[in-house]
């Protein structure tokens, strides 16, 4: 009766010992997982983090950590850190990567699909904006 009482309570134990490790993996990090893969820490609240990708995040072009600017907007912060082509408000390149008939050049900021123009769309510091390119 002993015996078999010490081999439950070391089954119990190897469980709760593997499964320890895993119940960390279970939750999500809101802030990172609207984010290519490798591109995972939240900016502190007196920087900027920059993404551009194509494929929604299947491959980064660039990435940039800068200094969030008192008048900063999502437009600003990408002229200013990447090579961009635009045409009528539009953002038609990143780094010598041209948007097609079939393909578009998109931005969100912490995750959220933006709904205003990249000009028109503030910054105050600690945001991630990701730019990429897909259909």
């Amino acid at each position: 009766m002993v015996r078999r009482l010490l081999v439950c309570l070391a089954s119990l134990v190897a469980v709760l010992a593997l499964a320890a490790p895993l119940a960390g993996c279970s939750e999500s990090d809101s802030a990172n997982e609207d984010r290519p893969a490798g591109v995972d820490s939240t900016p502190a609240a007196t920087k900027l983090s920059l993404i551009i990708s194509r494929d929604y995040g299947a491959t980064v072009l660039k990435t940039a950590l800068v200094e969030a600017g008192e008048a900063t907007d999502v437009m600003h912060l990408l002229t200013d850190n990447a090579e961009v082509e635009s045409k009528d408000g539009f953002v038609t390149a990143i780094e010598g990567v041209a948007a097609t008939e079939s393909e578009a050049w998109f931005y969100w900021v912490d995750g959220l699909a933006a709904e205003v123009g990249a000009a028109d769309y503030k910054l105050q510091g600690g945001e991630t904006v990701w730019w990429d390119l897909h259909r």
